[in-house]
């Protein structure tokens, strides 16, 4: 009987420790320090830079590889699985920032530097989301559209 009290405990906290707990902890991880001219250092270079790369560049590598391996037939799509799914995919991959910082403390020598690399890293994994949830609602409701008018045919 025990066991059967975990699971629904487990059950109870899976969202809360998913969503909330595990987010704050990996940020509490990072060490960051916004500073004072936060405007000023999210819209220098090395911000612009890793913005870009994280928000544009990951989703362009990752649906233009994804084509590259499928045209050359090293790689194949999975079944219901289409290229706006695959870009969609590459969106989400902003999301992840651990590497990033990871490389952001090997990179920088300058405490500043890193810290304006950590606010990039940490506003591209937001815009990620943005971006990702914009895209998929986009593509629910064009793929939603094409069902109901082929149900009409």
């Amino acid at each position: 009987m025990p066991k059967a009290k975990l699971v629904k405990v487990e059950k109870y906290v899976h969202n809360f420790v998913n969503f909330l707990i595990l987010p704050l902890f990996a940020l509490a991880n990072t060490a960051l320090f916004i500073p004072p001219h936060f405007t000023t250092a999210i819209t220098s270079p090395v911000a612009i830079g890793i913005i870009m790369g994280l928000v544009i560049g990951k989703p362009l590598g990752i649906f233009l590889m994804s084509r590259l391996m499928v045209s050359f037939n090293i790689a194949q799509l999975p079944n219901n699985i289409h290229w706006k799914h695959i870009l969609g995919i590459g969106t989400l991959a902003g999301i992840g920032f651990t590497m990033s910082v990871f490389i952001t403390m090997l990179a920088f020598k300058d405490g500043t530097q890193k810290d304006i690399a950590k606010i990039a890293i940490i506003t591209s994994a937001g815009l990620s989301v943005i971006v990702s949830v914009i895209y998929f609602w986009m593509v629910n409701i064009s793929s939603s559209g094409a069902k109901k008018q082929q149900a009409l045919q």
